[in-house]
């Protein structure tokens, strides 16, 4: 072996080896630094990060669920009466930005629901669900909550984790900013806000969609419900990086 090749090994041996989850949670608070604006936040680095980013490297174990055979997108979407509860594991949140992970039991779904003023970037961690994205047309976001808007359909997306180019996703203020989502398998999906959801200036609101381009606001379904639930270790492990990244911004 040559000297130079040796070297580069001894180089390429000494470098920290790079934290997937901890390049996730420092791109986060770049992506937002407290500015919104109708165009929405630069979400490239972050994007970027996450596609680099595996379930272990949050320590959050796989479900009993048969990942390899999703049901199909129609039976999710016409199942009637009760649906499986979703979860909700919060692991950092600021004036600026939320991060946490959607679990989604198969057979459940997401209502059709507005991010107004809001950037998302998510990363679906496994499984496989369906997503169908809409626009806005003619109305203001914050009109739209009271009196319904006109939408239009941006598209409907089969999401898996297996090396799939959705396993990454993004909705800004101007685009992708209403949406529903079906669990074809049981899914994990880790989900970044910014600005995250707050009354009363960024309400979640519900809609119905009519006619295929009118939405109407609704109540929340009553077939929907998320719990917030813990994961000591999976916390402690987001803890430990966010005090790491703290001190290296504020090294001299």
């Amino acid at each position: 072996m040559r000297m130079g090749a040796v070297w580069s090994l001894l180089m390429s041996s000494q470098r920290p080896s790079t934290n997937p989850l901890k390049e996730v949670l420092r791109a986060a608070s770049k992506t937002f630094p407290g500015r919104s604006t109708a165009q929405g936040a630069d979400t490239v680095a972050l994007v970027e990060a996450l596609a680099r980013l595996r379930l272990d490297n949050l320590g959050i174990p796989l479900p009993e669920d048969d990942l390899s055979s999703p049901s199909n997108p129609a039976e999710v979407r016409a199942l009637a009466g009760k649906r499986p509860h979703l979860r909700y594991l919060s692991l950092d949140e600021t004036d600026d930005y939320s991060m946490g992970v959607f679990f989604l039991p198969r057979y459940s779904r997401i209502p059709l629901h507005d991010h107004i003023s809001m950037s998302v970037a998510s990363k679906l961690l496994y499984g496989t669900m369906e997503v169908s994205n809409y626009n806005l047309l003619d109305t203001d976001p914050a009109e739209a909550q009271t009196a319904g808007s006109r939408v239009e359909h941006v598209s409907t997306i089969v999401r898996s984790d297996e090396g799939d180019v959705h396993s990454v996703q993004t909705l800004s203020p101007g685009f992708a900013n209403v949406h529903e989502i079906m669990a074809c398998t049981d899914c994990a999906m880790l989900d970044i806000i910014g600005p995250p959801y707050s009354q009363p200036l960024r309400s979640c609101q519900y809609y119905e969609l009519r006619g295929g381009d009118q939405l109407v606001p609704i109540d929340e379904p009553r077939d929907f419900r998320c719990r917030s639930i813990s994961m000591p270790a999976v916390s402690q492990r987001v803890a430990e990086l966010l005090d790491e990244i703290a001190l290296e911004r504020d090294a001299p």
